[in-house]
């Protein structure tokens, strides 16, 4: 078995592993309506919720109905943070969580550019890392 096909087998078991957590602490997703429901039962929540624009509006939704994750790599204070060329070991702590094993950084690679969305723009970054198993036998 290649290591790009271990590494997408550990990657897909422990994606499911993190549904049953994330649904174990916050409880199974609520159709948009119900979310909608529950933000229109209070004033004070729905004001707010009544403030964003409908692309924000459309994220927090889409976030309580369990659709989408929140965005926060694409987020400049985030990006600032956990910068792998001023704080490597920040990234590696993060990368390290994620993955259930310790991960090394091994190299940044030269950022080519910015990638346009509809959202946005966000930073286009690779990174070499090495897995603690790597070259062990899963």
């Amino acid at each position: 078995m290649s290591q790009k096909s271990i590494l997408e087998s550990h990657l897909k078991s422990e994606s499911s592993r993190k549904r049953k957590l994330i649904r174990q602490a916050l409880g199974k997703p609520l159709p948009r309506e119900e979310v909608l429901e529950a933000v229109r039962s209070d004033e004070a929540s729905s004001e707010i919720f009544r403030s964003f624009s409908e692309i924000d509006r459309e994220r927090v939704l889409a976030y309580l109905s369990g659709e989408k994750t929140l965005q926060i790599l694409y987020d400049k204070f985030f990006q600032k943070i956990l910068n792998p060329d001023l704080y490597p070991e920040r990234l590696q702590s993060l990368l390290s969580a994620v993955f259930g094993q310790k991960v090394q950084l091994v190299q940044t690679l030269p950022r080519e550019g910015m990638m346009i969305t509809e959202s946005g723009s966000q930073v286009v970054m690779d990174i070499i890392v090495r897995l603690q198993s790597q070259g062990k036998k899963p």
